[in-house]
């Protein structure tokens, strides 16, 4: 896992997915001067969103969960912006050992209020919000 290097500032927030609605949501957080910590499941579309976006040098592209959770201050506020169902529940899965009580994950997609809610339910005793 790596950290950000010496002196360089954390992300505020980190997004997951960096298809069209997860690329121009991580704009215009960064929009707002807040630095951006990305991930996508393709690395190769994270190279690209950095060389086409990243002269403010806002962006903080990670190559693996752990990189991406270790860029992003506490509590660490991160959005997916993936697939709905099935997708969701993995990505739950394999963030919730990485991040501690107090953090926020917001799922940005169209999925079912019965799933967020039972999501939600599931990790209410970790205290991940």
């Amino acid at each position: 896992m790596s950290a950000p290097r010496t002196g360089e500032e954390l992300a505020q927030f980190g997004m997951i997915g960096l298809a069209v609605m997860g690329s121009n949501l991580a704009l215009n957080v960064a929009d707002q001067n807040f630095n951006v910590a990305v991930w996508n499941l393709e690395s190769e579309r994270t190279d690209q969103f950095i060389a086409e976006n990243n002269a403010s040098g806002r962006f903080t592209p990670t190559k693996t969960l752990e990189e991406f959770v270790a860029a992003l201050e506490r509590p660490r506020r991160i959005m997916m912006m993936i697939k709905a169902g099935a997708p969701v529940d993995e990505m739950i899965q394999r963030l919730q050992p990485l991040l501690e009580a107090g953090d926020i994950i917001i799922d940005g997609g169209n999925s079912w209020f019965k799933d967020t809610q039972a999501r939600e339910a599931a990790l209410a005793p970790t205290g991940i919000n």
